[in-house]
């Protein structure tokens, strides 16, 4: 007979550590001026240079509006560039900077801090573990 789950719901519990690391990446991600839909969106350009508007927005789940005046922020500040597209002058590709590139880099170690502290109560072992178990419940077609 196999173990039954202590709660029948996991939503509440994984909300629940959804909000503490969001709350603690928050912290940190402040310190060098970024917020984590910012950090989405450097993300997402590290991974897709030269991206449009509308596929940053898909790729960082952030509405089209949203992402036009993330990006102007995040120009501003010298972390992404944006040119039109050599096909069609309306679309703007976006990069990121060599500034960019390292905000990116130092987001994810405040990231990875969060993340740190919250299994810091895991063994090395029970880490690698939950990671899998994460990894094939976001792999699987449900």
């Amino acid at each position: 007979m196999e173990d039954k789950p202590a709660s029948p719901f996991l939503t509440p519990l994984l909300l629940t550590l959804t909000q503490r690391l969001r709350l603690a990446s928050e912290a940190g991600l402040a310190d060098i001026g970024l917020t984590l839909a910012q950090l989405g969106v450097l993300r997402a350009l590290d991974a897709r240079p030269g991206a449009s508007n509308a596929e940053l927005a898909r790729l960082a789940f952030i509405a089209p509006q949203s992402m036009s005046e993330t990006l102007t922020l995040l120009e501003s500040r010298g972390l992404v560039v944006r040119r039109a597209d050599s096909k069609n002058a309306r679309v703007l590709r976006a990069t990121l900077t060599r500034e960019g590139k390292h905000a990116v880099k130092r987001a994810f170690e405040e990231v990875e801090r969060a993340e740190s502290q919250m299994l810091a109560v895991l063994s090395v072992r029970d880490q690698s573990k939950l990671r899998a178990l994460l990894q094939q419940c976001a792999a699987a077609d449900w």
